[in-house]
């Protein structure tokens, strides 16, 4: 739903692992709205680029090689703020986050990012469904 970025989801399959791990690329844009997942804690490990972290109501900035924690239950987003992009690795535990970016996603028709736009209403609508299908609530904008 969000433009310019990528997520490939690793490490699935049968048996499946207790630990996901999802691999993001994203160009500097909005991330992600604030949002909570409730049955599932968030690791972000940077491999490349910077992010600013909201956990709560602390904000905090990560650089190459850091890891930050989002517990369930506490809202977050983030943003990466390098002007190349970043890389991070994303790992929970169960089905939720990854159900969701499968949900979520297209195939992409080509390696390179997208162009940036502004997500529509009804893409807004769509990814709020999507996440509360799979127990994660929008509960706030993106990061400015």
């Amino acid at each position: 739903m969000r433009a310019s970025h990528h997520d490939e989801v690793r490490a699935t399959g049968e048996p499946r692992p207790p630990w996901r791990k999802a691999f993001h690329r994203w160009i500097v844009s909005r991330g992600p709205p604030l949002h909570v997942h409730h049955r599932e804690d968030a690791v972000f490990h940077l491999l490349e680029g910077e992010m600013r972290l909201q956990i709560g109501d602390r904000n905090v900035h990560a650089g190459a090689g850091q890891t930050l924690v989002a517990p369930k239950g506490i809202p977050h987003s983030f943003r990466f703020e390098s002007a190349a992009g970043a890389h991070c690795l994303t790992i929970t535990r169960g089905d939720d986050f990854e159900t969701m970016l499968r949900q979520a996603s297209r195939i992409a028709d080509k390696p390179e990012l997208p162009a940036a736009t502004a997500p529509s209403p009804e893409m807004i609508d769509a990814l709020t469904r999507c996440c509360a299908e799979n127990n994660i609530a929008i509960v706030g904008p993106p990061l400015a």
